[in-house]
């Protein structure tokens, strides 16, 4: 989803007033920060979840995935809107594997049980073809060169994984989220957080935003970021309570500016709600 991009007839461009008072101050912490992958597919490392909302650490024992040396019944995906359907055929113990959602919808008394179909007018095919190649490989193909884009795109892949149950999927995206989200500055930028404070309630998307914006952009660029209304609504409050929440009286503080959390800090754990499944009368 893009962010109104406009900003005051008297006012520098947004991009080049944020270049030209940051980037003196981000290039040493750039030379520090995570290099990104250079493959043209990127794969996730395997860790330790971490619950959203306790963020205790917890044990996950992994499933074997199912054996495709034998036939397999498929179940078919339709996504996008009405003009612009498209259709994925997938294996349905592939799918159930990897997705909670799909395994309780396709498994459970719900009407897409029998139809052994089900439709998302709402998701856009690129997003889920990402989705469905991930189920196979466990890779997320994206090119490395489109920084910008793959910024917004891995966002949009998290919210749906969260959607549908996969924890996993969501902490592999956020392996290759976290560097990209501190070294990507201007409009990428604007248009991965105002899209990330669309989604409902608090999620690590969000929590990542705050945190990059409170500890790896100079007070310069902020004050460039509130006085052209660039900030989402919520994300101000956000960055100040990512400030204050280090400031704990008699104890030296746990981050620094120029830094902030690895990408295990924002996993989540396996405990996602699954919503949005139509009982069957």
């Amino acid at each position: 989803m893009s962010s109104p991009s406009s900003t005051p007839d008297s006012a520098p461009p947004f991009s080049s007033s944020l270049t030209t008072m940051e980037a003196a101050a981000r290039s040493a912490q750039k030379a520090s920060s995570p290099a990104l992958l250079s493959p043209r597919t990127l794969q996730g490392t395997s860790g330790t979840p971490v619950p959203e909302a306790s963020q205790d650490r917890v044990s996950t024992k992994k499933k074997k995935a199912p054996s495709l040396r034998r036939p397999q019944t498929v179940i078919t995906v339709v996504v996008g809107a009405e003009d612009a359907k498209e259709s994925f055929i997938i294996h349905k113990d592939i799918i159930c594997h990897h997705s909670s959602y799909f395994a309780k919808a396709f498994n459970g008394n719900h009407v897409e049980s029998k139809t052994q179909t089900m439709s998302f007018p709402d998701v856009h095919s690129d997003t889920f073809g990402l989705l469905v190649e991930w189920f196979y490989t466990q890779k997320i193909d994206i090119d490395p060169q489109d920084r910008d884009t793959n910024l917004l795109l891995l966002a949009q892949l998290w919210t749906l994984a969260h959607r549908f149950g996969m924890p996993t999927l969501q902490n592999n995206i956020m392996d290759n989220l976290r560097p990209l989200v501190e070294c990507i500055e201007g409009e990428g930028l604007k248009e991965f957080l105002h899209y990330v404070y669309t989604v409902k309630g608090k999620t690590m998307l969000k929590r990542v935003a705050a945190d990059r914006m409170a500890w790896a952009t100079s007070a310069k660029g902020l004050h460039v970021w509130m006085s052209g209304g660039h900030l989402p609504e919520g994300l101000l409050m956000d960055i100040i309570m990512s400030l204050k929440k280090d400031h704990v009286h008699g104890l030296e503080p746990t981050m620094k500016f120029g830094t902030f959390g690895s990408a295990k800090e924002y996993y989540v754990g396996g405990s996602e709600k699954v919503v949005g499944i139509k009982q069957e009368k």
